[in-house]
């Protein structure tokens, strides 16, 4: 399978057509697609440090969640750190692609899987092709109860705010969701959880009357790349692939 066929099959299982107007995902860099594949590295950001790992493993092709290029270059001069990083890869021979809100939205992506590593059944058809998914806790938590649920299946530092009421239904919105808390009060649901709510959004928990909870933009997003490798996989199960939690950010 050459690099091009790869990305015309995952653009048929997760299309364009999901993307957010602003979102500028895609193949960012391509050498060359007539390149037989040799292997993908997953990850949720690309770096210099995927580029390495894809050398280190003989890996033609980066899988990105977040754009490389999600604002234009204005030139290939080499003067930004951005634009080394992208004259290396095409120098090396290595293909990136990235599938951000549209990964966020399809069936399976990074919604459904932020609501499997929680445990929580999905309520199917109520946010079908939206960047954000309904679920289910098998009983009732407290808002205390939940918040420790997910410091546990996440491994994630949690702030959150009690909205007052026992929690059985959640809105989930990986990454940056701060906009979707009036979406979780409209949708009914009793919770909402994203990675990035701040100060002020964690603060209208009382007055929207239900819990809100902060998880981190990395730990609620990195579920998906799995979901990434399984798609590789499907694509050609020949292809070698490499799922890898690397990320430049750090916290003690």
């Amino acid at each position: 399978m050459t690099v091009g066929e790869l990305y015309s099959f995952l653009c048929e299982k997760i299309p364009s057509t999901l993307s957010c107007d602003w979102d500028h995902d895609g193949l960012a860099v391509c050498p060359d697609r007539n390149a037989p594949v040799s292997g993908v590295v997953c990850v949720l950001d690309m770096s210099e440090a995927a580029l390495d790992l894809a050398i280190e493993k003989g890996c033609n092709v980066i899988f990105t969640h977040h754009p490389m290029l999600f604002r234009p270059l204005a030139s290939l001069s080499g003067d930004t750190p951005l634009e080394k990083l992208a004259i290396r890869c095409l120098l090396c021979g290595v293909s990136v692609m990235g599938f951000h809100t549209r990964a966020d939205a399809v069936e399976g992506g990074t919604n459904t899987c932020l609501l499997a590593s929680l445990g929580l059944k999905v309520v199917p058809e109520v946010c079908d092709g939206q960047v954000f998914r309904l679920g289910t806790l098998p009983s009732p938590m407290t808002a205390h109860e939940f918040a420790r649920h997910i410091k546990e299946k996440l491994g994630a530092s949690v702030r959150y705010a009690d909205g007052g009421k026992p929690i059985t239904t959640v809105l989930v919105c990986g990454g940056g969701g701060k906009g979707f808390s009036a979406e979780a009060q409209r949708l009914g649901a009793d919770a909402f959880l994203t990675g990035e709510l701040g100060h002020h959004g964690l603060c209208d928990a009382p007055a929207i009357g239900i819990s809100l909870f902060e998880a981190g933009h990395f730990e609620t997003e990195v579920a998906v790349l799995n979901f990434f490798a399984s798609l590789v996989s499907e694509a050609d199960s020949h292809i070698p692939v490499f799922p890898s939690t690397l990320t430049d950010l750090h916290c003690i």
